[in-house]
């Protein structure tokens, strides 16, 4: 699993810097506005990737000057800001997503097309399943920055 892990990352890291001219932490906070489901705080951000609420400010700033990310002020509470993903910004994490999974594909060449659509579909699956269940969910829950519910629609892909 963790071989898979790394040879994903490595997947995503070129992608990011060769496609997309995209830094893989900006990627990284673009990811989490995205998997919360938008509309969350900067400090569930920095939970989710386990930094620091200065190392998530400073990339917003950048994200929201590029016209990736929507940073308003929060309603009930004017001293917070809920963070988005703006049109642009969900338009390119999809076209994200069909990149990473077409390099996955194209990983698994030896296999016959069935298979290789079947093991991209399984690996989806082991993704989801991370995310959904993985130590960045029970960091969020035990900092109590997250209740039960908030990462349960947690996806890596609708398709």
């Amino acid at each position: 699993m963790m071989a898979i892990t790394i040879e994903l990352d490595t997947i995503v890291g070129s992608l990011l810097r060769d496609k997309f001219a995209m830094s893989s932490a900006d990627f990284k906070i673009m990811r989490a506005v995205h998997l919360l489901g938008g509309a969350c705080s900067q400090l569930e951000v920095a939970c989710f990737n386990q930094v620091t609420e200065a190392a998530v400010s400073k990339r917003v700033t950048s994200l929201s000057d590029n016209g990736l990310i929507k940073k308003q002020v929060d309603k009930k509470d004017g001293r917070k800001a809920v963070l988005s993903l703006t049109k642009k910004g969900q338009i390119l994490m999809g076209q994200l997503q069909g990149a990473v999974i077409l390099s996955m594909e194209s990983m698994l060449v030896d296999f016959s097309k069935t298979k290789r659509k079947q093991m991209t579909s399984l690996l989806l699956e082991i993704l989801g399943m991370i995310i959904k269940n993985g130590s960045q969910k029970e960091l969020l829950m035990k900092s109590g920055q997250l209740n039960s519910d908030r990462l349960k629609g947690c996806k890596v892909s609708d398709k």
